[in-house]
Order: structure tokens, then sequence, then C-alpha cells
């Protein structure tokens, strides 16, 4: 949400229906109230399962999206590629959180790396049209998403 984290605008998509629906006014009777819950946070035993199924990655790849941009983690989204050695890609609003001069940046491999990557770490980035929501033929068949 944007009220945790980074103060900022966020996303909503709406289908066309919603958006051009017409009500009328008096048939609404009240506001409902909107209770805002904290950010829930993985449990230890997700995330050792999540860091596992990574490290067992035949074909791993991290794909950095402008999420990691706007929460100002350029520095820990760095030290993460840097650490672990695997190869990135980063989304049109992702490009230059790691450097795209990095020796990691798969970019001049996109569709090759996309296609053959077994387990995917998406970070700040959505499965949206711009990745092809995930699916073949862009990803491989059985790919799995962190």
């Amino acid at each position: 949400m944007s009220m945790y984290g980074t103060p900022g605008p966020c996303y909503i998509d709406l289908p066309n229906d919603l958006l051009t629906a017409k009500i009328n006014e008096d048939s609404i009777s009240y506001l409902p109230k909107v209770e805002l819950l904290e950010p829930l946070t993985l449990p230890h035993s997700t995330l050792l399962s999540t860091l596992a199924l990574l490290k067992s990655a035949k074909n791993p790849l991290i794909i950095v999206g402008k999420g990691i941009a706007y929460g100002r983690a350029e520095q820990e989204m760095r030290a993460f590629v840097e650490k672990t050695g695997l190869p990135f890609l980063a989304t049109p609003m992702g490009k230059g959180v790691v450097p795209d001069k990095h020796a990691l940046n798969a970019g001049s491999a996109r569709s090759y790396i996309l296609q053959n990557a077994d387990v995917v770490f998406l970070c700040g980035a959505r499965l949206n049209w711009i990745l092809h929501f995930g699916l073949p033929p862009r990803f491989a068949k059985n790919v799995q998403f962190i």
C-alpha cells in the first residue's frame, strides 16, 4: 500500500466495465471503513524454504523492478546480486537499480535467460504484461517464481 514503507503512489488495476459503470448515487447508503493493516512479513520457515529453492536452482534469475527503486533499496539489491552472484534482468522501470554495466546483467541475453530460468526471484516487480504474466513461451513451462 502507499501508506507503508516509502510513501508514494500505488498502482490500482480496475476492469473496464467497472470504470465505465454508472450508478445512482442515492443508492449508496454508506462508505466502507478502511482498516489499515501492517504489511505481512515472511515467517522464518518460509524464508528458509525460499532461500533453499533459490540455492537449488540450476538456472536462477533475479528480476529487478521499479519497487526496488521506489523503496530506495538500490544498495540492498546491489549487495544481494553481488553476494549471490546470480544473473539479473531489470524491468524498464527497474533499470539503473543495479548498473547496466554490471557483469551479472543478463539484459543482452534477455529472451534466452527468461526461457531457460528454472527459478525466478522477483524483486519489486509484478508478473504483468511486461513480463508476459510469467507464462510460456516467454518463460519455461515449469519455472518457479519467488
